[in-house]
């Protein structure tokens, strides 16, 4: 307790020691002591001197502005007093020449900010101040800024503005804003993502109005640049433990970019980070301009963690806005570095690492004073506060922090962005400008100085086929295939007897040789695609496709022909023993069979199908799935053979009824049906499913598989039958042709 007084103590005297010694400088400025600080939350803490510029005296008109600063601590607020009357006490010294008024301020603190309408009150009540200066924290400059309207107080705005106003900043009625809002920082973190081809990344951020309005804004500029933002985390407190808890939840997404927005919390936020193992090379951080500023060095300065800030920053970046291009920008950091000489705890400097926060000070009392002598000049009163308004938003000056102006609606125009890239040892050295694209200026350095752009996710892991699924379905598919050659041996055999002329011999090849094609490309479909080059995987496709079609062809065309046949011989019963019906089916085959072939042909040149590498919904799992560019092939190509089947199916229903001596028409109609059923069955699941290629190939294998062998047992289980008791009863041709025969008349 007594250190921390002593330490007060230590900057008070310090700040009347930079003040005197400027007073004794400057002959022009004289000043005139008055009241004492007072340290009672959310009132004044300090009021200074009254300034008195070159051309100034006793009876020049004395402008009053009154300084909010949100903090914690009264450490920090003396700091910044101690700051704030330096940067005054060179202001009237340095750029006072043509000014004809006196100037004094009071610098108020709000340690909790749930009082500042009460500061506000304060503020307004006391009734001798012509503006307001700050607060120093987004959020509160526009809640202070609603009630300042209603009372017509000038506000001008130290760091950045609510969000919510997008830029060029609309609906402030009484405030111009110095700092550009952190809505103006977001397009800057888009076009360094895209630059660097990353598309994938997690936005950190406080959950407050600035935090959730930024996040809205990201998402939307995100979407619009075909950047995912996997990740939106805002946390409405910032210790240690919901950091944690956030931290994990980023660490458990493969993506390895994040983006932040907080303020002076960032060392909680790396502390936590490096113990979850987070400030390795496979993560790259874009920080908030508020990393990048002096804050950082200050309090990594008084909590002896400079060497640790150096490693959580290395290979960083920040998007901040060029505060250094002003008029009087370098003279300006030249006076803090010697400043930072005087009070070596208070910031780190160096040409390039020094606060920009301090400009935007300097820059909204320079913008007050030159409305101010535009009102002198004018012959208007103080006093008149509308008038003091318009004058601030026609200031047009160059300051600090580069060229000001300011919009109809008091927003920041003119600034210049540029981006930002800490590297261990070094410091921040600008890598690039945005106009508005990111226009690179130099070498960008990442975690240990390496130049290499890192991955925005971990590679994914690769999910193939489950080999023991394999396995079992290639030794069931090759069963299959033994069982159609078995009865393609048989059928051969027994060509001639009276069942098999009678069931369509032609008809019956083609349905087994079509069975085999179809279940043949289990082992196409079934090939682990991480053992084949990409061009073989994508010639795999789209031979599995002429697999199944032409199979399909085969297999259903003959079933289709042999039902169709019975419907024609219903009809008209003259053709039972015509050759006429036979040659009309078969033609009728060989156009649907040229379709598929053409078609086939076409899809292949044109748009075949290629094995294209997949994300699962938990961004961590890479498949593989077979897709063309387009939709258009895949979709006609099964409407095509949904349209026959449908057709197949309406003349099953059409024949399922006729007398006994075409007992066969069921067992087709059945065959069909089956078909039918699993189609309409698989087809969506294999599409809808296609996320999983395990799951995926087993469908597909019970549709390639399930379709020939329902349709094969239900017809050829009576052939096997009949024929292989007629080899088994060893009777002699002439009985064994009758004991066929007997089974006959089918269609």
């Amino acid at each position: 307790m007594q250190l921390g007084r002593c330490f007060m103590l230590m900057c008070c005297i310090i700040t009347l020691f930079i003040v005197s010694t400027y007073s004794s400088t400057e002959q022009q400025c004289q000043c005139q002591s008055t009241s004492a600080p007072s340290y009672q939350p959310w009132t004044a803490v300090q009021t200074s001197q009254i300034y008195y510029p070159n051309n100034a005296t006793d009876d020049s008109p004395l402008l009053q502005m009154a300084m909010i600063f949100v903090y914690s601590d009264p450490t920090t607020i003396t700091l910044s007093g101690v700051l704030v009357a330096y940067e005054v006490a060179y202001l009237m010294n340095n750029m006072s020449s043509n000014w004809n008024f006196r100037f004094q301020y009071t610098l108020y603190w709000a340690s909790r900010p749930d009082k500042l309408a009460q500061l506000a009150l304060d503020i307004v009540n006391a009734n001798k101040y012509h503006g307001v200066l700050g607060p120093n924290l987004p959020e509160k400059t526009t809640t202070l800024e609603n009630m300042f309207a209603s009372f017509g107080m000038p506000q001008v705005g130290i760091y950045d503005t609510d969000p919510k106003l997008t830029s060029p900043i609309s609906g402030y009625s009484n405030l111009v804003a110095i700092c550009p809002s952190e809505i103006d920082f977001v397009a800057g973190n888009i076009q360094t993502i895209l630059a660097y081809g990353w598309r994938k990344v997690v936005f950190l951020s406080t959950g407050d109005s600035t935090g959730i309005s930024v996040s809205l804004k990201f998402e939307e500029q995100a979407n619009q640049n075909g950047i995912r933002v996997m990740d939106t985390i805002l946390l409405q407190d910032t210790s240690a433990e919901s950091f944690q808890v956030a931290l994990k939840r980023i660490a458990a997404n493969p993506t390895r970019l994040i983006v932040t927005l907080f303020d002076d919390t960032y060392l909680t936020l790396f502390q936590e980070a490096e113990a979850l193992g987070m400030m390795s090379k496979e993560y790259v951080w874009i920080h908030s301009a508020y990393a990048g500023e002096g804050m950082l060095y200050y309090i990594a300065r008084l909590s002896n963690l400079t060497e640790k800030i150096n490693v959580w920053l290395d290979g960083s970046f920040s998007v901040l806005a060029d505060t250094t291009i002003g008029e009087h920008g370098y003279q300006h950091q030249d006076r803090l570095i010697k400043f930072s000489k005087i009070m070596p705890n208070l910031y780190v400097l160096d040409e390039f690492n020094y606060p920009s926060s301090l400009n935007y000070i300097w820059d909204s009392m320079l913008v007050f004073l030159s409305a101010a002598q535009k009102m002198i000049e004018n012959n208007l009163s103080f006093t008149d506060q509308s008038s003091m308004i318009k004058e601030l938003r026609n200031v047009s000056v160059v300051g600090s922090s580069g060229p000001i102006s300011f919009s109809s609606s008091g927003g920041r125009q003119q600034l210049q962005f540029k981006l930002s890239n800490y590297r261990k040892g070094v410091g921040y050295r600008t890598v690039g400008y945005f106009n508005p694209k990111l226009n690179f200026t130099g070498t960008s350095y990442f975690r240990d100085a390496s130049t290499q752009i890192p991955l925005d996710s971990l590679p994914p892991n690769e999910e193939y086929i489950n080999k023991g699924l394999i396995i079992a379905l290639y030794i069931f598919g090759s069963l299959n295939i033994l069982f159609y050659m078995f009865n393609l041996a048989l059928i051969v055999k027994f060509r001639r007897t009276t069942l098999i002329q009678q069931s369509g011999y032609l008809y019956l090849h083609m349905i087994l040789i079509g069975s085999i094609l179809m279940v043949s490309s289990v082992f196409v479909l079934g090939t682990d695609m991480q053992f084949v080059s990409k061009s073989t995987r994508d010639r795999l496709c789209m031979l599995s496709v002429w697999q199944i079609g032409i199979g399909y062809v085969f297999l259903f065309g003959s079933l289709f022909a042999k039902s169709l046949r019975i419907l024609l011989i219903i009809n008209k019963p003259e053709l039972k023993n015509s050759n006429n019906v036979d040659r009309m089916i078969t033609t009728f085959l060989c156009i649907c069979f040229t379709i598929e072939i053409i078609f086939l042909i076409i899809w292949t040149s044109v748009d075949q199908l290629k094995a294209q590498p997949k994300l699962k919904d938990d961004e961590r799992t890479l498949f593989y799935w077979c897709e063309s560019e387009s939709y258009g092939f895949p979709v006609a190509w099964i409407s095509f053979n949904m349209f026959f089947l449908f057709c197949g199916v309406v003349i099953a229903y059409l024949t399922k009824d006729v007398e006994r001596r075409f007992n066969e028409s069921k067992i087709i109609g059945f065959s069909i049906y089956n078909v039918f059923i699993l189609c309409t069955i698989i087809i969506p699941l294999t599409f809808t499913i296609k996320d999983s290629p395990s799951i995926t190939f087993a469908f597909q294998c019970i549709g390639v598989i399930g379709v020939p062998l329902g349709s094969a047992v239900m017809l050829f289980g009576k052939y096997i039958f009949v024929l292989l008791s007629s080899m088994k009863s060893h009777t002699n041709s002439n009985s064994g042709k009758t004991t066929v025969q007997e089974q006959q008349t089918s269609y």
